[in-house]
């Protein structure tokens, strides 16, 4: 085990030996603008994974918002010309006042939000799915805004295609995540996992959903859904992007640290160097000194191996 080192205890507060090894670059003074990045690499990473074209077309639409998209492109993701100019106001909004106007005069409604969950509306008008996906992407602002994403994302459940179903979860779970509603946050990872509607998961689905959750939350109080997620997992493997968002994220807890750890003890994944710094500094926070003197014989045990030959370490860190 990574943890089971043997070296001398440090005489020298344990922050500040790792000091350099954390980068203090500052976050971007917006975290929603830094949450849309993340947004946008998942939409990436999505659209690769399910090998799905129109999430190519939302990144084009993303740099040239108010120009058109072009009818290949437009052919490659299954939309007709005519289509996309009847929705593009929807792209071009600047509100969801602005949305769901157009929606009425399309003649779609959205269902109440209170308790989306329970409402059927397989029989009612609905927007194109990849209508839908880009406003979950791009147009989430406000807790108001979260609440409309949540009822949006159900009621289009029942019909998107089965491929796209977990990203209408995903997508959600984000924005309320990103506004510290975590009552309704559960109820989707819920659905989530009991595959509702007949989403069906794969590796990547779970890997998005984390590294979404924690981009998202500023607030530790999300840690125990983070945890349960983490454990519901079972033997589903993490890989080096996700334990990066559980570690260097604004929600990261002491408990969610061990969860962590346990994770990439039970995986067999060599934890990297900013992964052990973070968890000292988690553990010292909470007091844990123990926990905290154990990964800090792992961290100079690595900074020592680094000196003489290849290790894994982050990028940031070999410099």
């Amino acid at each position: 085990m990574w943890l089971q080192v043997n070296r001398r205890e440090p005489t020298r507060p344990l922050t500040r030996l790792i000091s350099t090894a954390v980068s203090n670059a500052p976050l971007p003074t917006n975290p929603h603008v830094h949450l849309l990045r993340r947004v946008f690499r998942i939409s990436c990473y999505y659209g690769r994974r399910t090998n799905d074209p129109i999430f190519k077309t939302f990144n084009w639409i993303v740099r040239n918002p108010t120009a058109t998209v072009p009818t290949p492109m437009l052919k490659r993701s299954g939309l007709r010309m005519r289509e996309y100019l009847s929705w593009k106001p929807v792209i071009l909004a600047q509100d969801w006042d602005d949305i769901v106007e157009h929606f009425a005069q399309k003649g779609v409604s959205l269902p109440e939000a209170d308790a989306p969950q329970d409402q059927d509306a397989s029989e009612r008008q609905q927007p194109p799915t990849w209508v839908v996906l880009y406003t979950l992407c791009y147009k989430v602002r406000s807790e108001s805004d979260a609440w409309k994403a949540l009822a949006l994302a159900y009621s289009q459940l029942s019909v998107a295609p089965p491929h796209l179903r977990p990203a209408l979860l995903i997508l959600t779970a984000c924005w309320l995540a990103e506004h510290d509603l975590l009552v309704p946050l559960q109820r989707v990872v819920d659905a989530f996992f009991r595959g509702d509607h007949g989403v069906t998961l794969e590796d990547f689905h779970y890997q998005s959903l984390l590294q979404l959750i924690a981009q998202a939350s500023s607030s530790d109080r999300v840690s125990p859904i983070l945890r349960r997620i983490i454990d519901d997992l079972g033997d589903r493997p993490l890989n080096r992007n996700t334990f990066d968002a559980l570690l260097r994220n604004r929600c990261a807890s002491p408990t969610l640290g061990l969860a962590v750890a346990r994770k990439m003890r039970a995986q067999d994944y060599p934890p990297t160097l900013r992964h052990l710094t973070q968890l000292v500094l988690l553990y010292s926070r909470a007091g844990w000194q123990r926990r905290a003197r154990m990964i800090m014989r792992a961290v100079r045990l690595h900074m020592a191996e680094a000196e003489g030959e290849e290790v894994p370490m982050d990028s940031d860190l070999r410099r």
